[in-house]
């Protein structure tokens, strides 16, 4: 039996027009693929059930986002901040859609 090797991977997600920015100003994640047995520790109440975050599961963020206040005050966000803060709300639910697509079992594998 060969199964495809799992790789770590970079995603740029689409969430607030990030893909139609220059290149290098661009938001990227690296994700990184978890053993079965951190995947299930990930996922303690069920293999539908979202991460709390993403700390776990994302290695590195190149030009991490920039929440920008009503004063014009800017803050850089972390990966954590991803499942805490509404404003990032949707890049949230993109990453973990994102993560869920890419973290499985080879799809041919299980077919024989």
């Amino acid at each position: 039996m060969k199964i495809q090797a799992l790789e770590d991977w970079t995603y740029i997600p689409e969430f607030g027009g990030n893909r139609e920015g220059a290149e290098d100003e661009q938001t990227a994640y690296t994700f990184q693929v978890l053993s079965g047995r951190a995947e299930m520790d990930l996922r303690k109440d069920g293999a539908e059930t979202f991460p709390d975050s993403l700390v776990t599961v994302i290695k590195s963020v190149k030009n991490p986002p920039v929440i920008v206040s009503a004063k014009g005050k800017e803050v850089e966000t972390s990966v954590d901040d991803l499942s805490k803060l509404p404003e990032l709300k949707g890049l949230y639910l993109e990453l973990i859609l994102e993560y869920g697509r890419h973290a499985t079992l080879d799809g041919e594998s299980s077919k024989n």
